[in-house]
């Protein structure tokens, strides 16, 4: 079983996207558990706030989650911005994910603003910075991960192309996983 790490600024399409990989494996008879970085910090991480350090830790424990789930014999799906790449390279090491970069611009993105927190940042009523408007995120250079731009697909075509590139060309075509 692998872990799928879907990354990228808020409204990017990650919660989306996750939600129809989880569909698609179900589908194929899987056993698929979606870790979610807004379920996470309603959760098990309520106790972190947006600052570096706290960012950190989410993405750690996010990664230990994974790593559980994926030697359970089920596929992980994580649905987290890490902004840093040093955070990734983290998750890396603790559970071996395939890193996937959803990419799409900041006028997408706005227009989007699932969560209004765009519309929020723009009227300054953010008390911290909104990564993929004026906070900080490392975009990822082609040697570090899967990069697809969510504006140019509907969702459930961004997880066929995301489980082709992982599993193979058989996945889309009606094979097993």
């Amino acid at each position: 079983m692998k872990t799928i790490w879907l990354f990228g600024p808020s409204g990017a399409g990650k919660t989306t996207v996750g939600n129809e990989l989880v569909e698609k494996l179900r589908a194929r008879g899987r056993d698929v558990v979606m870790i979610d970085g807004d379920e996470l910090r309603r959760t098990v991480c309520f106790d972190l706030g947006f600052s570096y350090d706290d960012r950190f830790k989410q993405t750690t424990r996010a990664a230990y989650m994974a790593k559980a789930v994926t030697a359970g014999n089920a596929w992980a799906i994580v649905c987290l911005i890490t902004p840093y790449k040093e955070f990734r390279d983290v998750a890396t090491r603790l559970c071996g994910p395939e890193l996937v970069y959803l990419q799409s611009s900041q006028e997408e993105r706005v227009r989007r603003d699932p969560k209004g927190l765009y519309a929020k940042a723009i009227a300054g009523e953010l008390e911290a910075k909104l990564t993929g408007y004026d906070g900080a995120f490392d975009v990822p250079d082609e040697s570090e991960c899967m990069t697809v731009t969510t504006e140019d697909y509907a969702a459930a075509t961004v997880a066929d192309i995301i489980l082709s590139r992982v599993i193979g060309e058989s996945f889309t075509k009606g094979g097993g996983i």
